[in-house]
C-alpha cells in the first residue's frame, strides 16, 4: 500500500505514476514529493541553556495551574487535549509544558491556522519566554524557520519534517484546521512526540 511521507494519504486515487515515480496529488499544493524522496528529520539547532526561563506577569488561577501541571506531566507520555472556551487561558496552561520541553532541549512547535494569531502570539511568547529564540512563521515571514520556540501557521508544518518533540495546535477546531486531512497529516508528520 502506497503511504504518502508528508500526508500520510493512503487513498489509491490521490496517487499519479510520473516520469521520476509515485507522488501523491493530494498535498500537492506543498510541491510535489516523490513517494521515494523520504523526508528528512528536521535538524533543529539547540535549544539554547536559558530558554526555558519565563515570566507570567499575572497569576493562574487554582485550576489552571492544576490543568497546566497535568498537561505537562502527561504530554511525555500521550497527547493531551486541553477544551475549553475562549478566554479560558489555554495558552497561558500550557506555558508549563513549553518551558519543561525547552529545560529538557526538546523542541517545540505551537501551531495555530491564522496568520494574525501566530503573529501576536509571537510577541507574547517572546516577553514569556525573554531568553529564548521564538520565531513566527506564517505567510510574509518565512525567512527564518528555527528558534527555541517555533509559533507558525498550521500550513507551515509542512516544513518541519519529524521536528518537534512537543507540538501545540491551537484551534484545531478551527478552519481549515478542522477537517482537513491533508493538514492533519502534515501535521502527524511534522511531530515526532506529542500534541
Amino acid at each position: 500500500m502506497l503511504t504518502c511521507p508528508r500526508c500520510l494519504n493512503q487513498n489509491p486515487r490521490y496517487f499519479f505514476h510520473g516520469k521520476r515515480g509515485w507522488y501523491c496529488r493530494r498535498c500537492i499544493s506543498f510541491g510535489r514529493l516523490f513517494l521515494f524522496e523520504e523526508q528528512a528529520q528536521q535538524a533543529l539547532p539547540q535549544i539554547q541553556e536559558d530558554a526555558f526561563e519565563y515570566t507570567l506577569r499575572y497569576a493562574l488561577t487554582q485550576e489552571q495551574e492544576q490543568i497546566a501541571h497535568e498537561v505537562a506531566s502527561h504530554i511525555h507520555q500521550q497527547d493531551v487535549l486541553v477544551e475549553a472556551v475562549c478566554g479560558a487561558g489555554k495558552t497561558e496552561m500550557v506555558i508549563e509544558t513549553i518551558a519543561n520541553a525547552l529545560r529538557n532541549h526538546a523542541h517545540v512547535g505551537f501551531a495555530i491556522a491564522r496568520r494574525q494569531v501566530v503573529l501576536e502570539l509571537q510577541q507574547r511568547f517572546a516577553q514569556i519566554f525573554p531568553y529564548a529564540k521564538v520565531i513566527a512563521v506564517c505567510g510574509g515571514h518565512t525567512a527564518e524557520l528555527f528558534g527555541d520556540l517555533i509559533v507558525c501557521t498550521t500550513h507551515q508544518l509542512y516544513r518541519y519534517t519529524n521536528a518537534f518533540d512537543v507540538l501545540i495546535i491551537d484551534e484545531p477546531d478551527a478552519f481549515p484546521f478542522h477537517g482537513d486531512p491533508v493538514l492533519h497529516g502534515i501535521a502527524r508528520t511534522a511531530c515526532r512526540g506529542h500534541c
